[in-house]
C-alpha cells in the first residue's frame, strides 16, 4: 500500500518554487552522486545529501505501532541511563558548521524531537545556515 499525498499539499508544494526547486535539486544531486561515486578515482565519495538528527529517545506517547516505544519497541530493552543521554547544542552547531557548505537536507526526529531542551535554538541555527529541515513529530 503506497502513501498518497493530499492534493492540497501537492498544490502548496507546486506553488512554492523555492521548496520545489530545492527538492528537485536534491533528487538530481542524489542520482548524479550515485553514478559519479563509482567513477571517482580519488578514493572519496560525495558529501551526504541528507542527514538525520535523532535528538532524544524520550517520547510523551506510547503509540502501539511505534517501533521505538510501541508494544514491541526496541527502547524497552535499553538501559534508562542510555535513553536519557542527549547531545549538547554546541556539538550540533559544530556539526552544522562543517556540513552547511554542502547544503544537505536535514531530517529531525527522535522519540519526540520537541522534548529536546534546546530544540528552538537548534532549529533557528539550522535555518540561519540556510538548510532545509524536515521534522517528524507526534504533535
Amino acid at each position: 500500500m503506497g502513501n498518497k499525498l493530499p492534493i492540497h499539499y501537492v498544490t502548496k508544494l507546486m506553488s512554492s518554487p523555492d521548496v520545489l526547486a530545492r527538492g528537485m535539486r536534491q533528487v538530481l544531486r542524489k542520482r548524479a552522486a550515485e553514478w559519479l561515486d563509482y567513477r571517482r578515482d580519488d578514493g572519496y565519495s560525495r558529501p551526504p545529501a541528507q542527514l538525520g538528527f535523532k535528538l532524544v529517545n524520550a517520547c510523551n506517547l506510547r503509540c502501539k505501532m511505534c517501533g521505538q516505544w510501541g508494544e514491541t519497541g526496541y527502547n524497552f530493552s535499553r538501559p534508562s541511563a542510555e535513553l536519557k543521554e542527549i547531545v549538547p547544542l554546541a556539538t550540533y552547531q559544530t556539526l552544522l558548521d562543517d556540513v552547511a557548505p554542502f547544503k544537505p537536507w536535514l531530517f529531525v526526529w527522535g522519540g519526540e524531537p520537541f522534548l529536546y531542551p534546546d530544540i528552538m535554538p537548534l532549529l533557528t541555527y539550522m535555518k540561519q545556515k540556510g538548510l532545509t529541515i524536515s521534522i517528524s513529530t507526534n504533535g
